[in-house]
């Protein structure tokens, strides 16, 4: 499999529109509109995050966790919403640094970006 089609399988591995669509009570404007609107700040967040990432700034990595997982929870799936759950929780107690969570925090970095993917990919249909 080339690096082309396993992003695109990646890609579809991150959005479920299926579970947005239920928690928007199956209005497909309104996730058009929940989807422009997330992607209107999500990659200079997520730019944000990953020098966050590579500056090892827990409270920076800790707000852009806060903000996203309530996102997730509608409109990504189910995998990728915990992960990022289970990372703010374990980033949360105030004495934890963020070295050693800094490899779940690149694995959630990754995933975000085929997230954006798959989005646009959604947005352009």
């Amino acid at each position: 499999m080339d690096t082309r089609t396993q992003s695109a399988l990646t890609a579809e591995a991150t959005l479920d529109v299926e579970r947005a669509l239920q928690f928007l009570g199956g209005d497909a404007d309104v996730l058009r509109e929940l989807l422009h609107t997330f992607m209107l700040e999500a990659p200079a967040e997520l730019a944000t995050f990953e020098a966050a990432i590579a500056g090892s700034r827990r409270e920076t990595l800790l707000r852009y966790l806060h903000r996203l997982v309530p996102t997730l929870a509608i409109i990504a799936t189910e995998s990728l919403h915990r992960q990022a759950r289970e990372l703010y929780h374990a980033m949360q107690p105030p004495d934890t640094t963020p070295d050693g969570h800094l490899p779940a925090c690149l694995a959630l970095a990754q995933r975000m970006h085929a997230l954006h993917d798959a989005i646009l990919a959604q947005l352009s249909r």
